[in-house]
Parts: structure tokens; C-alpha cells; sequence
């Protein structure tokens, strides 16, 4: 039995099956090691705990935060103690978009979810990506990055006025407790539940040019950044990407990349690369 997750700071998708037929689906919260409180990983391992009812013999575990070793090594405790005796991967969520996206095959990988990220992957591996400073530093693009400029001209209240009348309707607290909420809980959780919130209206002037202006800082700061041996193809995962596919499009045009897939879920592709790949 193969398993197979996709783990990011909103969600955490995994993709459960055999050889052949279709793969059984759950999903639950996610967790980022470097973002999360204590609570929030109890809750994690919690959810593994009474939502994952099997016993896989691999398991491919890709998850937002997996850069640094410390965070490596208290995802693979995680796991141990939850599958013993499985055969376990950890691989960051950057190398599970080029393996959706592109299987053997080069590329930039990027994601636009809860994060942004991107990187060059050369048909295995992520074999270059330049420094992550974040949702606090960077992350331009993200849902936590559209979420904090939100919030800003929400407490401000400079937002053209069918903007601000949808925030308050979703939004069920004083400003002075949400800004005091929004300092004792920096996560990105916390700030992608804005952008959420406006989903609906994405076509509405002001969104789409502050969509295209935080689409245009991730190509400029991020994807620049990235070594791709003059490789000019790019495909997407994460629900940001996937809902403003149509600005996504247009400002990656203009800085010059073909956009060759946008999955907002990458587990199923996943699945289904580990199914047909008996080495990694």
C-alpha cells in the first residue's frame, strides 16, 4: 500500500491506495513546523492519529517547511510513531510541485497557496531554489501576503466600500481585537482567511490590480531569483494560483513563462507518480 501527502499550512491532503485503482482521500488541517504553535501540532498529530485508518508500506510525505533539518527530523518522529515499519520519504512541498507538475521532465516549480515558493526542478529533484524569508518577510503572491494587504486598508478602512461591507460581514470581532489577534497569532492561517473571504468578487477592479501587483512581485523577487538554465516553463500548485488563474496567466506572459499546469491540489499527481515509480 502506498500513501501519499501534501501537506501545507492550511491543509493537509493525503492520497491512499494500492497498485492499481482509485486512491482513498483525506484531508485534514495542516502544519508547518516553523510556523506553528504547540497546539497546533498536537491538533496535527492528532488528526494522522483518527483520520489516517491505514498502514501504508511507503509513504511520501511533502510538506511546507521541510528546509531546514530540525523541522525534518520532528516531522519524521511524527510519522514513525504513527506508521512503524512503513518505508517513510520527506520531501519539501517545493519538490512535490516539480514531480506533479512535471514527472521526469525540467521546469520551474512554483506554488501560490497559504506560501510562495518556487524553484528550479530538473526532473528528480529541486536542484536550486533561492532563500524563503516567509509570510512575515516575503511569501509575495501568497494568500498570507494578499490577506496582510487586506487587512491593512481593512483597519485603515480605505477600501472601496462593497470591499469593506463583504470583510465586515465575514469578519465577526471590533478592529482593535482583530488587530490584537493578528499580533498574539502570526501564522498565515490566520491572514489567507481574507483573501478566502473575497474570493467571489476576484474580477471587482481593486482586487485585480493588487492580485496582478502581488503576482508581479513573486515573478520579480522570487522566481528571478531562481537558476533555471534559461528554462522558461513554469507550473503552478496551491489554491491562489488556481482561483486567479487568469491574472496568473497574464503576468506570467509578461515576464516571459509559459505556465504549463496549475493543479491546486498536487496529491492525486503525486499518487500517481509514486505508483508508476518504484524508486524515487
Amino acid at each position: 500500500m502506498i500513501a501519499v501527502a501534501d501537506n501545507g499550512a492550511s491543509k493537509c491532503e493525503w492520497m491512499i491506495g494500492d497498485e492499481s485503482g482509485e486512491p482513498v482521500k483525506v484531508v485534514h488541517p495542516g502544519y508547518n513546523p516553523n510556523s506553528a504553535t504547540s497546539l497546533q501540532e498536537k491538533a496535527f498529530v492528532n488528526d494522522i492519529t483518527r483520520k489516517v485508518d491505514a498502514a501504508p508500506d511507503r509513504l511520501f510525505f511533502y510538506s511546507a517547511g521541510m528546509g531546514n533539518e530540525f523541522a525534518r527530523t520532528k516531522m519524521q518522529s511524527i510519522l514513525e510513531s504513527r506508521f512503524p515499519g512503513a518505508d517513510i520519504h520527506i520531501e519539501t512541498d517545493l519538490t512535490g510541485t516539480g514531480r506533479a507538475m512535471f514527472g521526469d521532465q525540467p521546469g520551474v516549480a512554483a506554488i501560490l497557496g497559504t506560501g510562495a515558493n518556487a524553484g528550479f526542478y530538473d526532473g528528480k529533484t529541486i536542484s536550486h531554489q533561492p532563500l524563503s524569508l516567509g509570510f512575515l518577510l516575503g511569501d509575495e503572491g501568497s494568500g498570507a501576503y494578499f490577506g496582510k494587504k487586506l487587512l491593512q486598508h481593512y483597519l485603515r478602512e480605505d477600501l472601496p466600500v462593497d470591499i469593506m461591507q463583504a470583510l465586515e460581514k465575514s469578519i465577526a470581532e471590533p478592529r482593535h481585537k482583530l488587530l490584537q489577534r493578528f499580533y498574539s497569532q502570526p501564522s498565515p492561517r490566520v491572514f489567507t482567511g481574507m483573501l478566502q473571504a473575497l474570493e467571489p468578487m476576484k474580477e471587482h477592479p481593486f482586487l485585480k490590480q493588487m492580485i496582478r501587483t502581488g503576482f508581479r512581485l513573486f515573478f520579480d523577487r522570487i522566481v528571478a531569483r531562481v537558476k533555471c538554465q534559461e528554462v522558461n516553463t513554469i507550473g503552478f500548485t496551491g489554491s491562489v494560483a488556481h482561483h486567479f488563474s487568469k491574472d496568473l496567466g497574464m503576468v506570467a506572459d509578461s515576464k516571459g513563462f509559459k505556465i504549463c499546469k496549475i493543479l491546486q491540489h498536487p496529491a492525486k499527481a503525486l499518487f500517481e507518480y509514486h505508483r508508476s515509480t518504484i524508486e524515487i
